[in-house]
């Protein structure tokens, strides 16, 4: 088996926290999204990284604190939203550039699973499989690709993103492919590019059975600034991680923060918020927020915001 981590997209409605770093690599309690999903694998997997030409060499310094495992850095031909490959598509080319004849583990690089991936793995054989999460609302399925379920884990219909879904049962960004359908992955993409839910729907009109992995752990599909902050509240807990900011004053840290090296805090009250690097905030509050690396901020109470990195923002 190999594993695909698709990191290759430019997350624009995460702007700006993603203008200069790939999603995947965003850090949630000091660690990358991708790490998490690296350290969910078994060793023994070989994993193949899908990126794109400028975050390809961020990924590739990634990599170095993974020698010891098993890590491609594939990077497309890509330097922009407009011109990247879609989800499937960009399967379909590690597929057929590596020339990969085994079972396939597909992972989203901006998802945070918590689910045992050692039990996924054991269900994993000669059907596509797909990890099923129960959202409990209908209009949120809307947004998801869902799943109406049959008995023994097969699934009896596949909706990509419906106006009217059928359950609440949506697929996440974990899924496996037999390695003799991987041919049909590839001739399928040239027609549906950005279609990764779409080869369910094919397989399923094919005959082909399809089966879910149904799980209760909590999962993350980080797409928006809200969700960034719900992983990092989980992930944190109603804790502060300091990993070396400079402290002086009087100041007060609730609920969920994380304060990066090199980072200096004056008469502050931080709230479920992260503090990137060698940022300096004075006088201030900050809630509900990401502060940039190299930001300064004097004087003012934010929240909810994303702060761009070396941004300077004061009422002094």
């Amino acid at each position: 088996m190999r594993a695909i981590i698709l990191a290759g997209g430019f997350a624009t409605r995460l702007w700006p926290l993603t203008e200069k770093t790939a999603k995947p690599l965003l850090s949630i309690g000091g660690k990358p999204i991708i790490s998490f999903l690296l350290e969910s694998l078994p060793e023994k997997i070989p994993v193949i990284v899908s990126t794109n030409a400028v975050f390809a060499t961020d990924f590739e310094e990634w990599q170095t604190s993974f020698s010891d495992r098993d890590i491609t850095i594939f990077s497309e031909d890509c330097l922009g939203e407009q011109k990247k490959t879609g989800a499937l598509a960009a399967v379909a080319l590690v597929i057929s550039s590596l020339n990969i004849q085994e079972d396939v583990l597909v992972l989203a690089g901006d998802n945070l699973f918590f689910f045992d991936m050692e039990a996924f793995l054991r269900q994993a054989n000669q059907y596509p499989l797909l990890a099923a999460y129960d959202i409990k609302d209908r209009e949120e399925a809307k947004k998801f690709g869902v799943l109406v379920p049959k008995d023994n884990f097969s699934v009896a219909k596949f909706q990509e993103k419906p106006s009217d879904p059928e359950s609440t049962l949506v697929s996440t960004g974990c899924l496996f492919f037999p390695k003799h359908l991987l041919s049909e992955i590839i001739r399928f993409s040239t027609e549906h590019n950005d279609n990764l839910g779409g080869i369910f729907e094919h397989f399923l009109k094919t005959g082909e059975r399809v089966e879910y992995f149904p799980f209760h752990n909590p999962w993350f599909d980080i797409g928006s600034f809200p969700a960034f902050l719900e992983a990092h509240r989980h992930v944190v807990g109603e804790n502060t991680v300091d990993e070396g900011a400079k402290k002086q004053g009087k100041n007060v840290f609730r609920g969920s923060v994380f304060l990066a090296k090199g980072s200096v805090l004056e008469n502050t009250t931080i709230e479920n918020s992260i503090i990137e690097s060698n940022v300096t905030i004075r006088n201030a509050s900050v809630r509900n927020s990401v502060i940039g690396k190299n930001a300064t901020v004097t004087g003012v109470d934010i929240s909810g915001i994303a702060l761009r990195e070396e941004s300077f923002l004061s009422k002094e």
